[in-house]
């Protein structure tokens, strides 16, 4: 999988994954959450180690997203309806 991402704002980021369907990415998504959950940040100065959580909202083209701008808005929708998880938004959920 190819992709690209950015700072959203705040303590939101966008990614985009190419070839990548609603699976793909929900797998993605699960070892991202893996890997953050494994791996503790330490934060100086007492190099105290925290374990980052992390929401993720993930949506696809072109169930979530005509015209293709809309798929900015669509994760965070799916991101805030399942908050500490991994939620895919539905295609009848994007009215």
């Amino acid at each position: 999988m190819d992709g690209d991402g950015g700072h959203s704002g705040g303590d939101e980021f966008t990614a985009f994954v190419s070839e990548a369907d609603s699976h793909g990415a929900l797998r993605l998504a699960e070892r991202i959450q893996t890997h953050l959950a494994n791996h503790p940040v330490e934060l100086p100065p007492a190099n105290v180690a925290v374990t980052v959580g992390l929401s993720i909202g993930i949506a696809g083209y072109p169930a979530h997203g005509i015209p293709v701008l809309n798929l900015v808005n669509k994760p965070d929708r799916a991101m805030y309806a399942g908050k500490h998880r991994i939620t895919v938004l539905e295609p009848e959920a994007i009215a």
